[in-house]
């Protein structure tokens, strides 16, 4: 990999294109993203990605080091390239593809490690609100309101 190609995984995402955003790309400061509640402002890399659930589409503003510093979703790959062109004029035509393959990303991350799934009915955190961890178990708070609702009915 080098320097300037991205990871194949990016916060637990999956790179589907990315760009760098050079001097010949204009920020434009028409990006709404906000950090600690701070403007984003302008950064060196954007990457389309797939979520790991569901295969939502998230365009992730990262760092040099393609460090992910905000994340939006959209619905297609071309409405996040739409979005990333309103903040980074210019930047339609510095898109290239991933060459990572979904075998290849699927070495980089194991979600069962980073995101251990509920015991019951095998969401993931970033599916769930919060999770009730015992020994050798975890539950979903979505299970708990469901055995609730069993239980009282």
């Amino acid at each position: 990999m080098s320097e300037l190609t991205p990871p194949p995984i990016i916060a637990c995402a999956r790179v589907i294109c990315y760009a760098f955003v050079d001097d010949d790309v204009r920020f434009t400061g028409r990006c709404e993203m906000l950090v600690d509640g701070k403007a984003l402002g302008p950064v060196k890399r954007l990457a389309v990605c797939t979520n790991p659930i569901g295969n939502a589409l998230i365009l992730l503003y990262c760092d040099e080091n393609w460090n992910c510093l905000a994340a939006e979703g959209h619905a297609t790959v071309e409405k996040a390239q739409a979005s990333a062109e309103r903040a980074y004029s210019g930047i339609s035509d510095k898109w290239r593809n991933s060459t990572s393959t979904d075998a290849g990303a699927d070495t980089v991350v194991n979600l069962a490690e980073h995101f251990p799934p509920c015991s019951f009915c095998g969401r993931r955190g970033f599916e769930v609100a919060n999770f009730i961890e015992g020994n050798h178990a975890r539950i979903c708070t979505k299970c708990v309101e469901h055995f609730h609702l069993i239980l009282n009915p």
